[in-house]
């Protein structure tokens, strides 16, 4: 072989080899990092919907519990654990139905109310869907339900895409009738899209809302079955890990024991690498074929540049993608460096939209933390006075009841009620009343200490929970000042507003062993104090029951 040849064959050898080396490279490095984000992607999406996805739950758990607790809702209950018929002759029947009504228009329709007494008879629903009684459909007895219950599918539920929440109307201790919400699956929006890519799996195998989920993939169907008895919380499911296909990031609900599982979009890391190969590909003959052009005709002259051309390609083999080829030239040899140049430029902009598209995935993961947040807000504090609502309440005061760390041994319940509050209302309207509940929560605020908890109750009712007390003694003055702090009349932009205020203590564990329990006792104490005149406070004695009751 002559030297010509022997020199061009060295030539389109040492030209071809990097390349080949830089594309496997270039592809094996883009892929493994496109398959990392797409994991990575999957398993904080499935963790921030799980999270908005509870929150939505909550809140509806919160509204059912609120309905059970409606006067107008009890009564119509009521009057049939009485033996008064109960149907649409009841005073009470149109405040419930209005009330029902307007409560499903604020789901914007995907949560439907029904309401059933004592012996399981259907009362009222928001709609029509559902007007079957509940012993039809159900072996359990409405007397026996004692808490808010989750239905994942009961025969009640013609629904299969929606799940039922259940609830007790309790007065003074007895059960007199039941509120169920029927949540449809359009209720939680993007947490439970239509296209079936989420789902919720069940501690028992099943699937909320859906009865097939990932049964269609047995391999990830039998692998998040295996996650729930499992220590791992958060992660993701593939079928194959080099693949972009199905990959579904999950999150444990850990208040129900449920899995989370979403799947990943994949679609936009594919295309992207789909093109790749392409281009690395052409690049890779073009360079080829101007390497044995080139090493035919001036294999002496060229290989000084070849050799530098090399030592930019192994920069850029060692990840700097920035190099660009210096050498110019009207021969092959420069077209060769601006085709390496071009190769360059195209390798170095998809990893510029690779950084883009993960900005792009941080921004939309912050924005859905900033709604999490203000959801979270919305559903445990008050819109009026910014303090905790009960929900907010029962959720900070049992975390402080349950914690065995805690360093408070007694607990006290203060239930407050304003007295002819209603009066304010009616004589200078509702927006002065909301005032006068603003400058009654700053007073109120005002007397505490940084481990007192304050909410309002709703209306004109506040829940205080006190844990830094040392007697008795003490819990009384704090409830004198209380009572002290509204016997000055308030100036509510120039109208003045009388009130006085009712206060009724209950100590943990004297009064109770739950929260529940104390706030009862509680409100028995208030209801005494109110009774008695007034403008005071008393502690709950248990004869204060038989008082009340009469």
């Amino acid at each position: 072989m002559s030297i010509k040849k022997s020199t061009g064959l060295v030539i389109t050898i040492m030209s071809t080899l990097p390349l080949i080396i830089l594309t496997i490279i270039a592809f094996t490095v883009s892929y493994v990092k496109y398959l990392d984000l797409a994991k990575e992607s999957a398993t904080k999406l499935a963790e921030d919907y799980a999270v908005g996805f509870q929150t939505q739950l909550n809140s509806q758990i919160a509204e059912i519990e609120g309905l059970a607790q409606a006067n107008s809702i009890q009564n119509i209950t009521l009057e049939s654990y009485n033996g008064v018929a109960s149907g649409v002759s009841s005073a009470y029947y149109a405040p419930v139905a209005e009330l029902l009504s307007d409560t499903a228009l604020y789901s914007n329709g995907f949560v439907s109310y029904y309401v059933y007494d004592i012996n399981g008879y259907f009362v009222i629903g928001s709609d029509n869907e559902s007007t079957g009684d509940w012993e039809e459909y159900m072996s359990t007895p409405v007397s026996s339900i004692m808490r808010t219950t989750i239905l994942k599918s009961s025969n009640i539920n013609k629904n299969r895409g929606s799940i039922d929440l259940i609830t007790p109307i309790i007065i003074k201790n007895t059960i007199v009738g039941l509120v169920r919400a029927n949540v449809s699956s359009a209720y939680f929006g993007n947490f439970i899209p239509d296209s079936g890519d989420a789902f919720i799996l069940s501690e028992d195998g099943s699937y909320l809302f859906s009865s097939d989920g990932l049964k269609a993939l047995p391999e990830l169907h039998n692998a998040a079955t295996a996650i729930m008895s499992g220590a791992e919380k958060n992660g993701y499911l593939s079928e194959n890990s080099t693949s972009l296909n199905n990959i579904y990031g999950f999150c444990e609900i850990s208040e129900y024991h449920w899995l989370y599982i979403v799947k990943q979009d994949g679609s936009a890391y594919t295309k992207v690498l789909k093109s790749i190969p392409l281009v690395l590909v052409i690049i890779l003959l073009a360079f080829t074929a101007l390497a044995i052009i080139i090493g035919k005709l001036q294999a002496k002259k060229l290989t000084d540049p070849i050799i530098r051309l090399k030592d930019t390609m192994v920069e850029s083999t060692n990840g700097n993608l920035d190099i660009r080829s210096d050498i110019r030239s009207d021969n092959e040899l420069g077209e060769l460096s601006d085709m390496f140049n071009s190769m360059m430029d195209t390798i170095s902009s998809n990893y510029k939209a690779l950084e883009q598209s993960k900005r792009e995935i941080e921004a939309n993961q912050r924005e859905l933390k900033a709604n999490y947040e203000q959801i979270e807000r919305l559903a445990y504090h008050d819109g009026l006075t910014g303090l905790y609502n009960r929900v907010g309440f029962m959720k900070l005061s049992s975390e402080r009841f349950h914690n065995t760390g805690n360093q408070f041994s007694e607990h006290a319940i203060l239930f407050i009620d304003l007295d002819n509050f209603k009066q304010v209302n009616d004589t200078l309207g509702h927006d002065y009343g909301d005032l006068l509940l603003q400058d009654v929560s700053d007073q109120l605020t005002s007397c505490l200490s940084e481990t007192d908890i304050l909410s309002r109750n709703g209306g004109d009712e506040f829940l205080i929970m006190k844990s830094d007390f040392k007697s008795k003694d003490e819990l009384g003055l704090f409830a004198q000042k209380l009572v002290q702090i509204v016997r000055k009349p308030f100036n509510l932009k120039g109208e003045m507003a009388s009130v006085s205020m009712s206060v009724g203590v209950a100590v943990y564990p004297e009064n109770g062993s739950s929260i529940s329990e104390i706030i009862k006792a509680a409100d028995i104490a208030m209801y005494v104090a109110k009774k008695s005149g007034k403008n005071s406070y008393r502690f709950f004695q248990p004869d204060m029951v038989g008082e009340v009751l009469e």
